[in-house]
């Protein structure tokens, strides 16, 4: 039961998340009037990544018994150090400019708790995310 209830919430923190990257994506294409070219760029691919992990862990969530565990674990990793610096850097800004984004704090927290969430789940099952 426990173990069901993890793999549920990881696939929901893992959509969550996917789908607010794909939101961040679409807006620094389409909406970002000002953005400078390069800060665009490294969005959008950030936002990209975040959406192939995401994916590659719903993928192993519901089909536990595939492969692909290592590349997962290297994603969650990857997450929760993205996460983290992107938290730092929300905050770093909004001390900075004194404009603190809310939903960039929320949704870079929720990057790396998706990163912790799925590399404890994948040591904690034996390269097998519960």
């Amino acid at each position: 039961m426990e173990v069901e209830m993890i793999r549920m919430l990881t696939v929901a923190l893992s959509a969550t998340t996917s789908l607010a990257a794909a939101f961040v994506a679409v807006h620094s294409l389409f909406l970002d009037a000002d953005g400078r070219p390069g800060w665009v760029a490294v969005k959008v691919l950030q936002s990209l990544a975040v959406m192939a992990v995401g994916a590659l862990t719903i993928r192993r969530c519901l089909r536990p018994e595939g492969g692909g565990a290592a590349l997962v674990l290297l994603g969650a990793i990857w997450l929760q150090v993205s996460g983290g610096a992107g938290f730092a850097w929300t905050l770093h800004l909004g001390e900075v400019t004194g404009d603190f984004e809310a939903w960039a704090l929320a949704l870079t927290a929720a990057i790396a708790g998706q990163g912790a969430l799925v590399t404890r789940s994948l040591w904690r099952a034996g390269s097998r995310p519960a």
